[in-house]
């Protein structure tokens, strides 16, 4: 992720337009535009700013008894597509959802729920990767994202987000193996999903 991504509105990627103490959803102000599955944000009002991981992202038609039809003949790509109906991003959103994991208040990260939600139209900001590597310096929140998140999508998401701050760390490889371990605790009574998540890890 950019490290040059601040809290200045205009860098906002997305709005919040739901939210609760442990999850929010947002409104990504660019078509398809979500951020990947795993990547950490931050909902920013005030001095306070909610940290979450996105779990879920989907597009879908504004008017919901509109259906969408197929608009090429198989010889476009999805650019082409695009280009010739700009109307499309006026027709259909996209969505977010991330488990919240954890807070920042007065410079201080605190890994645990945060007081109260994040208020409705809160900016939504992918965190810089010094954030990241900021945040994950403890793994003491990962049993929110396994608590929130249901199978299959919780070793999914786990997953996801494991490889995605080991990448903001640089491939620290002790950060990874912290992680393997901290994920064997949670899932000890699924092997066959822990399995699953830590060859995710590793691929």
């Amino acid at each position: 992720m950019n490290d040059s991504l601040s809290s200045r509105a205009g860098d906002a990627e997305a709005e919040v337009i739901q939210a609760t103490t442990i999850s929010f959803t947002a409104h990504c102000y660019e078509l398809n535009g979500a951020p990947p599955l795993g990547s950490l944000v931050k909902a920013v009002s005030g001095s306070t700013e909610v940290i979450a991981a996105v779990s879920l992202a989907q597009t879908s038609s504004v008017d919901s008894g509109r259906k969408p039809v197929a608009l090429g003949d198989g010889r476009q790509t999805f650019e082409e597509i695009i280009h010739r109906n700009p109307h499309l991003s006026q027709l259909f959103t996209t969505e977010f959802q991330a488990v919240v994991v954890g807070y920042k208040e007065r410079d201080e990260y605190v890994r645990r729920l945060p007081p109260a939600p994040s208020p409705v139209h809160s900016p939504v900001y992918r965190c810089a990767d010094r954030e990241i590597a900021d945040f994950t310096s403890s793994l003491s929140f990962l049993d929110l994202i396994y608590a929130a998140s249901l199978p299959p999508l919780r070793e999914e998401m786990l997953a996801a987000f494991i490889r995605m701050a080991g990448q903001a760390r640089g491939g620290d490889r002790n950060f990874l193996a912290e992680a393997g371990r901290q994920a064997v605790v949670l899932m000890r009574k699924e092997p066959a999903q822990l399995w699953r998540l830590l060859e995710m890890i590793r691929a």
